[in-house]
């Protein structure tokens, strides 16, 4: 049995039913209980949603900070080009990164990502979803 604990962390529990050709017990129960820590933490969350009117919608801060290996940053790629403006600053090299998200869009709404592609080989890419819902200026 293999277990995918990409996408978890924190206390993750899962359970799998196991089949066997015991008369006795041919189902039990299986758990697996685990403390996932994570190689880069994503402060607060991997989600930045922007609502309101244009004018008031606050810039949004995303810290990348490393758990364990030393880590950079070494290209991003978005789908929100004309609709969110991308700063990144390093706190302190290999270990903590920011990432500055501020809104463009004058009006309307939208979905989209930033992937921050790294150089550690276990944690190669970080995805951060974006969604704006921008009322227009008030």
């Amino acid at each position: 049995m293999q277990v995918n604990l990409k996408g978890y962390k924190g206390s993750v529990k899962k359970a799998a039913a196991v089949l066997c050709n015991d008369p006795q017990r041919p189902r039990t129960s299986l758990t697996l209980q685990a403390n996932v820590r994570t190689l880069i933490d994503v402060r607060p969350k991997d989600i930045v949603l922007f609502k309101g009117a244009a004018n008031k919608v606050s810039e949004k801060t995303i810290e990348l900070v490393g758990t364990s290996l030393t880590f950079h940053i070494t290209k991003i790629d978005t789908n929100l080009e004309d609709r969110v403006a991308l700063q990144l600053e390093t706190v302190e090299d290999g270990k903590h990164y920011r990432l500055r998200l501020t809104n463009l869009l004058k009006h309307g709404k939208y979905g989209g990502f930033v992937r921050l592609h790294t150089d550690l080989a276990e944690k190669s890419d970080i995805m951060i979803h974006v969604d704006g819902f921008i009322e227009g200026e008030t």
